[in-house]
C-alpha cells in the first residue's frame, strides 16, 4: 500500500469524518470538592464514518460506521471547565486502529 496525493487508476480515496457529536454535563449531580471546585457527571457521544471509494469513478466501495459514548467527569473551578479527555483519546485511538486494519484488509484482499 502506498499513499499518494492525487487521483488515478488503482487509487482509493479515503474519507473520514466524525459527526453527530453530543456532549452532556449533568448539572443535577454536583459534588463539592472544596475551594469552589465542583465535579459533575459528563458524557459525550460521536459517530465515526469511514468511506473508501474509487478515486476516478467516485464509486463507494466500503463504508464503516461506529457510534460510541464516552462517560466520565467534568470539573468546574470558578468559571473554568475541565473535562476528562482520556476516554475521548482512547476512543480515537481505537477508531484509528480499526480504520487502519480495515483499509489494510481491503487493500490486501484486492491484490
Amino acid at each position: 500500500m502506498q499513499i499518494v496525493g492525487e487521483r488515478g487508476t488503482g487509487v482509493l480515496e479515503l474519507n473520514v469524518r466524525v459527526q453527530d457529536i453530543v456532549a452532556n454535563v449533568s448539572p443535577g449531580r454536583l459534588s463539592a470538592a472544596g475551594r469552589g471546585t465542583a465535579f459533575l457527571e459528563a458524557s459525550a457521544a460521536a459517530t465515526l464514518v469511514i468511506e473508501l471509494s474509487d478515486s476516478v469513478s467516485n464509486e463507494l466501495l466500503a463504508r464503516g460506521v461506529d457510534t460510541s459514548t464516552v462517560e466520565g467527569a467534568a470539573m468546574r473551578q470558578g468559571g473554568e471547565m475541565a473535562t476528562r479527555w482520556q476516554g475521548v483519546e482512547e476512543l480515537s485511538e481505537r477508531w484509528a486502529s480499526v480504520a487502519r486494519a480495515g483499509v489494510s484488509s481491503l487493500v490486501g484482499s484486492a491484490n
